[in-house]
């Protein structure tokens, strides 16, 4: 057990390289960043934004501003990622496995794991009034967009981004769901940047802490093989041992 250890950490040494990070950054005419916040509220809901990850989350808290409780509608609440659309109340149920969300909701400068209300096998969410409830029920798996240009960043309009999302909320006054009020928001990648791994860290300070209107996806690049010389096959027949061969 003791070598196969040591093969696998000299196999990742040896054939590992760097990882490259591809940020996007996100712009909305609907939502804007307050005080390290991507925020957007109406008379009823204070919706607050969070999408940093890899690969992105459609993540955000909803706070009900009112004096009674409001109710969500998942079948009428959906996610479009360049013109996909997937209703809430299509998600499946979640598995066991999964494994819970590493990035604390962000509100007010404090980091605090919320409540999460899943819109998972139901149909309708209870708001309570004045209350704080999370929502995090999508992966917008963004992709990499362009290869071998570390050090570089790429600029968008609304027109050519590679990255759109339409994101819309139904609600109502009543618990049978009717008269419904909606929100809407549209983002879109003005930015792409291509940074290594420690300038994202020296950056934002860790992984967990990204802008909460930006992304990332990593580039996970492997070294090639290079074909071994008759003496270094030679040499490595006599001195490896036999399980490193």
């Amino acid at each position: 057990m003791k070598n196969i250890t040591l093969l696998l950490l000299l196999i990742c040494l040896l054939g590992c390289g760097p990882s490259v990070y591809h940020v996007t950054k996100l712009q909305s005419d609907q939502v804007n960043v307050v005080d390290n916040d991507f925020v957007y509220e109406n008379d009823d809901l204070k919706v607050i934004y969070n999408l940093w990850g890899e690969g992105g989350r459609m993540r955000f808290l909803l706070f009900n501003k009112t004096s009674r409780s409001l109710y969500l509608d998942w079948s009428k609440s959906f996610l479009s990622r360049n013109g996909f659309t997937t209703s809430y109340s299509d998600r499946l149920g979640a598995p066991q496995s999964l494994q819970p969300d590493p990035v604390q909701l962000r509100y007010q400068h404090a980091s605090v794991r919320f409540y999460r209300k899943t819109a998972r096998n139901t149909i309708m969410a209870e708001l309570p009034a004045h209350k704080f409830v999370a929502i995090d029920d999508f992966w917008i798996h963004h992709e990499i967009q362009h290869s071998n240009q570390a050090g570089r960043q790429f600029t968008y309009s609304v027109e050519n981004t590679p990255l759109q999302l339409e994101h819309r909320l139904a609600y109502s006054l009543s618990d049978s769901l009717t008269n419904h009020r909606f929100i809407e928001h549209t983002f879109w990648g003005d930015t792409i940047q291509i940074l290594k791994k420690k300038q994202v860290v020296n950056l934002y300070g860790s992984l967990e802490n990204g802008p909460p209107n930006a992304l990332y996806s990593v580039k996970y690049y492997v070294r090639p093989v290079k074909k071994r010389s008759r003496f270094a096959r030679i040499m490595r027949f006599l001195f490896l041992p036999r399980i490193f061969r």
